[in-house]
């Protein structure tokens, strides 16, 4: 009788295992998190603010009262602040490359129409020409606002929530 002798193996392959994030660090992620709220809140406020004056900046142009001019300004700034969150969000090079050129036209013309409109609407409420120039750069200044506060918390959200 001839016996078979195999050699069972004696290292073990391990799976390396993600590291537990510090109490700390966690803590740390968390704030950054509800920062991003906080910033979030804030640039919905000043998009509230931006769809009166667009609002109004619509009416001003078109004569048209009611619901036309405030989804028309519903439809400018929303798509601007959709196609921002777009960007930061895109997760493949491959899909970037495909809707980037659109992303970026799109915001340039929805960015530019709200910034218009909003300093129309401010501008109409100023007496003299000094206080209608300072009123149309802050009305100019809106949409950046907002465009820089959407940025930094959907950047800031998405850097918390992926490292946790």
């Amino acid at each position: 009788m001839t016996a078979t002798v195999t050699k069972l193996q004696t290292k073990i392959k391990l799976v390396p295992q993600p590291k537990l994030k510090s109490k700390a660090m966690v803590q740390k992620l968390n704030r950054q998190a509800v920062s991003s709220y906080a910033i979030g809140v804030v640039a919905l406020i000043m998009t509230g603010l931006s769809l009166d004056d667009l609002s109004q900046g619509v009416t001003m142009i078109t004569g048209e009262h009611g619901w036309h001019s405030i989804a028309m300004a519903l439809g400018i700034d929303c798509a601007y602040n959709s196609l921002e969150i777009a960007g930061i969000c895109c997760a493949t090079v491959a899909a970037w490359n495909k809707v980037s050129r659109f992303v970026k036209i799109g915001l340039g013309l929805t960015m530019g129409s709200s910034a218009l409109l909003n300093a129309l609407a401010f501008q109409s409420h100023a007496d003299g020409l000094l206080w209608k120039l300072a009123a149309g750069a802050m009305g100019l200044a809106i949409p950046a606002l907002i465009y820089i506060l959407t940025r930094v918390a959907t950047t800031l959200y998405i850097d918390a929530t992926a490292t946790k």
